[in-house]
């Protein structure tokens, strides 16, 4: 599908370069597993939802990705 802007065909998500990849993430605090073994990847230029219930680990997955936090194991490209 051509961009309007430009006339030119838009770059489809899929074949879009990975802006962030995210392999086998895990994070516990003590016996608490906060994240457990997230796999994902965005690609650039995309804007993503992180949704769920409170307790789930949303902020503790972004704070893994910008690196706030260390993950126990995984990793982030």
């Amino acid at each position: 599908m051509p961009d309007q802007a430009s006339g030119q065909a838009a770059v489809p998500a899929a074949a879009a370069p990975a802006a962030v990849k995210v392999t086998g993430l895990w994070k516990r605090f003590g016996e608490q597993v906060a994240v457990a073994g997230i796999d994902l990847e965005l690609p650039a230029g995309q804007f993503i939802g992180l949704v769920g219930p409170n307790g789930a680990g949303k902020t503790t997955t972004l704070s893994m990705v910008t690196g706030l936090l260390r993950p126990d194991q995984g990793t982030v490209l």
